[in-house]
């Protein structure tokens, strides 16, 4: 959706609040750390964690 959009950046939040799935917390984390490469314009807070944009 970040590539669809054509957005400058992107936050990803809430990952890790709560376990839905039967893969582990920091799963989401690294597969969006492995589909962006080397950009840094999709970034993933970490819990209470915050950002100014």
């Amino acid at each position: 959706m970040h590539v669809d959009v054509g957005a400058r950046r992107s936050l990803a939040m809430h990952w890790g609040t709560f376990q839905l799935t039967d893969e582990p917390r920091e799963e989401p984390v690294r597969r969006l750390e492995t589909a962006r490469g080397d950009s840094v314009d999709f970034i993933a807070l970490q819990p209470g964690a915050s950002a100014v944009v």
